[in-house]
């Protein structure tokens, strides 16, 4: 039997679908320029550091975001975008996870957004302790040994 997603995790899921994709418009800033006069700009380089009002908890919550290049091209403009959601762990942050070896690099090759949203509660995980009975109920028995 599995059991529904806590509260807090549900609101996170809730979060993360809802989730601006930037500014308060809802619209991506311009991206920084694909080369510079030096040559062609680093991906790492393009990562937004953004913010958006979490009405419901009356904050301002942090977010990083990396928009790949190819969604400035005009020839693109039609195109769909997959968006990749990058939660991190505790003392993390949202610039740190979005540096992680290779993330954008591949988000850049493949064509994907990333967005990195600061967690609400900054000492650690979404839920609350006590969950083991939760979770443990989420295990189907014949696909774990």
């Amino acid at each position: 039997m599995r059991c529904p997603p806590s509260r807090p995790l549900l609101k996170l899921m809730v979060l993360a679908a809802v989730f601006p994709a930037g500014p308060a418009a809802g619209e991506l800033e311009k991206a920084p320029p694909k080369t510079s006069a030096s040559g062609p700009v680093s991906p790492t380089r393009r990562i937004q550091r953004l913010s958006y009002d979490f009405k419901a908890a009356g904050k301002k919550m942090e977010y990083g975001l990396f928009v790949p290049s190819s969604y400035q091209d005009e020839a693109n403009k039609e195109k769909k975008y997959p968006l990749v959601v990058a939660l991190h762990g505790l003392g993390s942050n949202p610039q740190q996870i979005l540096r992680y070896r290779g993330l954008v690099r591949l988000a850049e090759k493949y064509g994907y957004i990333v967005v990195a949203p600061m967690g609400y509660n900054s000492r650690g995980w979404y839920g609350v302790r006590g969950q083991r009975p939760a979770v443990l109920a989420t295990v189907e028995p014949g696909r774990v040994e």
